[in-house]
């Protein structure tokens, strides 16, 4: 009975040993924690060099390529912008005043003149074409250049319809051709346009 209570006794030191030694350890790391100095707070962010030197910043970032109103939908109409507020009258320069006093002549576009020049534009390019699906055969022929491809003309004509000037051009494979069809004579007039024009017509298609 006896050796049994000593088993006992010696596993109950044994256990308030370790208890012991737990808290020790324990106290130990509590007053080394509380004996370190407090960190110093970390440092202030510092203001931006722009805002520093009294710049301030915008409020709208122009860089930025999406916007919160924006709306991607193709039928999206943006909303139009605010009306230009007019300069007050003391504001004005002298030279603004005398140009609103007298702001000199109104010039209108002529959409009818306008209508008539591409009229007969159209009307001279024909009769250029024209004459040239009739010359075509001989005028190749005289240079050489009857399987020549990509080659035009451009003339122009005066108000009465002749013919003023004349420039052969290729597409850079029948340049001799070209060359030679700008000494060829050609001939040629057109119904009097009203106005100068310049057009195009094809010798060879390309």
């Amino acid at each position: 009975m006896s050796r049994s209570s000593d088993t006992i006794a010696r596993s109950g030191r044994r256990i308030a040993a370790s208890l012991a030694g737990s808290a020790a350890l324990l106290l130990g790391g509590w007053y080394a924690l509380s004996g370190a100095e407090p960190q110093p707070p970390p440092p202030a962010a510092e203001p931006e060099l722009a805002v520093a030197l009294g710049v301030r910043p915008a409020d709208v970032d122009p860089a930025r390529r999406t916007f919160d109103d924006f709306d991607p939908r193709p039928d999206h109409v943006a909303a139009s912008p605010p009306p230009i507020e007019p300069v007050p009258e003391d504001m004005l320069t002298p030279e603004r005043r005398a140009w609103l006093a007298d702001p000199g002549p109104r010039f209108e576009v002529d959409t009818s003149a306008q209508a008539r020049t591409e009229a007969a534009r159209a009307a001279a390019t024909a009769e250029l074409q024209r004459a040239l699906d009739g010359q075509r055969s001989g005028l190749l022929r005289a240079c050489g250049g009857k399987d020549s491809r990509g080659v035009f003309l451009q003339a122009t004509f005066g108000a009465d319809g002749k013919l003023l000037a004349r420039q052969f051009a290729d597409n850079g494979s029948a340049a001799a051709v070209s060359e030679c069809l700008q000494s060829q004579p050609f001939a040629m007039s057109i119904p009097p346009p009203g106005v100068e024009l310049t057009v195009r017509g094809v010798v060879a298609p390309p």
